[in-house]
């Protein structure tokens, strides 16, 4: 099965002629435009055009087949995805959230300290959230705390000292 990457949640209505407000889940919000056709957790298809920014997070844009309030109202909740080889390729050293999901967090020695559980931001940088058998511990995200991320091994090798238990 493809993987499948939300990038984006209908959150709202936007006027009277069927556009929506989207929360976007992209670095720019409007590089949702980009990815001009996306589908829900049902299969079905979403064209958008006319994105434009309306906050840091989120977008204005119309749906292709919604012209009024109500049709776009009954899309509220709406997460829509992209597969993941949609995305463009990344920098070296530059990693999407997604493809760090599951990594196994090792230090130097081999000692695995759990799997990434999530990727987290508030407003402090990027931290990890890695679980072990029965809790929960924290990383940050800097070239400090993380020696080496190797997607294709499925593991990220880490400096211990920086875990926040």
């Amino acid at each position: 099965m493809t993987k499948t990457i939300c990038l984006g949640e209908i959150v709202a209505a936007h006027g009277i002629k069927g556009h929506v407000k989207i929360k976007t889940y992209t670095a720019n919000p409007e590089n949702l435009r980009t990815y001009k056709t996306m589908v829900d957790e049902k299969g079905r298809h979403f064209t958008v055009s006319h994105v434009r920014a309306s906050s840091p997070h989120s977008v204005i844009a119309f749906v292709q087949g919604i012209t009024t309030r109500n049709q776009a109202e009954e899309l509220r909740g709406t997460q829509l995805y992209i597969t993941r080889d949609q995305l463009p390729q990344t920098e070296h050293d530059e990693f999407y959230h997604e493809d760090l999901i599951g990594l196994r967090v090792n230090d130097t020695e081999g000692t695995c300290y759990g799997k990434i559980l999530g990727v987290q931001n508030f407003g402090a940088g990027e931290f990890f959230d890695i679980k072990d058998d029965d809790k929960i511990i924290t990383l940050p995200f800097n070239k400090d705390a993380v020696i080496d991320i190797n997607i294709e091994a499925g593991i990220m090798t880490i400096d211990p000292e920086f875990l926040l238990v």
